[in-house]
């Protein structure tokens, strides 16, 4: 029954692509590049249009990659704080001399 759904709506081949992508940009132990051959895989196939499958591959990148930046925009300060393993390594004093080092030079 799941090989003729498949068949018959290659949505879901695009939507598992961009959801595999989502989790492993959220930190799912696989390279991104599995998911990416494999829609180059089953685009060459004849499975998917390979425009979709590029689509699908940077939208769930993109995804994925926000998802991670937000957590750690929104819960990564008191992260540091809160955890007193990353106080060893990272002091307040260290934190900020490194967040002035950025507001001077930026990202170069």
């Amino acid at each position: 029954m799941l090989t003729t759904l498949l068949e018959n709506t290659p949505v879901l081949y695009y939507v598992g692509i961009a959801g595999f992508l989502i989790l492993t940009g959220c930190g799912l132990p696989v390279p991104e590049e599995v998911p990416i051959i494999g829609a180059g895989i089953a685009a060459a196939s004849g499975k998917i249009d390979p425009w979709g499958g590029l689509a699908a591959c940077l939208i769930g990148a993109l995804i994925g990659d926000c998802i991670m930046y937000a957590i750690g925009y929104h819960f990564g300060h008191n992260l540091l704080r809160d955890r007193p393993w990353f106080t060893r390594y990272l002091k307040p004093e260290r934190e900020a001399r490194i967040e002035r080092m950025i507001t001077m030079h930026g990202w170069k």
